[in-house]
């Protein structure tokens, strides 16, 4: 199991002596198994990283043919006028990032940093769609060492290293007793 053997790594990274945190890396793919429905929280995910937009495929038939019934219900109830699935298309996109998101930021105390690899995410339409949370806080970078150097100063907040090694002591105190 890909991800207890994941777990159990983390849990086994803790500083001592002075030495820096080690870690892991675990990638995933959208929409996947892993980036839907796990917990990543309180240290199995600092970093969530998002390349590219994750749209569905347009030309699926099954896909179309619910397009089309929904253009039929919004004509049929006169709601509203009829999308050419535009929106649905983006929504179910948004759904997925905002699901890979939520994966390693589980509860108030949780933290991560979330990079967002595709200039779109700037355009209103993809923003305004992410978590209000997050919205508030995202910058922009336009260079992988800025982009470095924004994730390094992030973790390197005080309040955040406080949390961290609040964390590791506990997995100390967890591992001296197995």
């Amino acid at each position: 199991d890909i991800l207890g053997a994941y777990a159990k790594h983390i849990a086994s990274c803790v500083p001592t002596g002075g030495q820096r945190p080690r870690g892991a890396y675990l990638s995933c793919v959208v929409g996947g198994k892993l980036s839907e429905g796990i917990n990543f929280s309180d240290g199995l995910g600092r970093c969530v990283v998002v390349v590219g937009l994750p749209y569905p495929n347009v030309k699926d038939p099954i896909l179309q043919e619910k397009v089309n019934l929904r253009r039929k219900e919004t004509i049929r109830s006169g709601a509203a006028t009829p999308d050419s699935g535009g929106n649905y298309f983006l929504n179910m996109c948004m759904n997925k990032v905002n699901q890979s998101i939520g994966r390693a930021v589980r509860h108030i105390g949780d933290y991560s940093t979330i990079v967002l690899m595709d200039g779109r995410y700037q355009e209103p339409r993809h923003r305004h769609r992410l978590p209000h949370w997050l919205q508030s806080s995202i910058r922009s970078e336009f260079s992988f060492s800025s982009t470095l150097k924004a994730i390094s100063t992030f973790f390197g907040r005080p309040d955040l290293q406080e949390k961290q090694t609040l964390l590791y002591r506990e997995r100390a105190k967890e591992m001296a007793k197995q």
